[in-house]
């Protein structure tokens, strides 16, 4: 896939700051898991684990932008890690999310 050099570097930057404010995210299930005004723990776990995997998906999407970037054949092995990835991801997100919902 041939992308504009200006796009594929705008895609990069986006692909990281998606994952910084995913971190972020998940982080702040992390830490509301003992609150009392918090979310439940069991949520807040599913919450930091997705948060998690997708900001590592985002990174690993933004590593596949900057080597198709500079024109490197690793471009592609990132591609499909991050799409396996976000795959798998998605999957646990809804499994343990739909557990929780008919759990309580």
């Amino acid at each position: 896939m041939e992308l504009p050099k200006w796009l594929e570097f705008t895609l990069f930057i986006s692909a990281w700051l998606i994952a910084l404010i995913r971190l972020r995210y998940a982080v702040k299930a992390y830490l509301s898991r003992g609150s009392i005004f918090g979310v439940g723990r069991r949520y807040s776990r599913v919450g930091f684990i997705a948060n998690t995997g997708y900001a590592i998906t985002a990174a690993l999407l933004g590593v596949y932008f900057l080597l198709a970037y500079v024109d490197h054949n690793a471009a592609t092995l990132f591609f499909g890690l991050g799409a396996g990835l976000l795959v798998i991801v998605a999957i646990l997100e809804l499994t343990f999310r739909s557990r929780d919902l008919k759990s309580g």
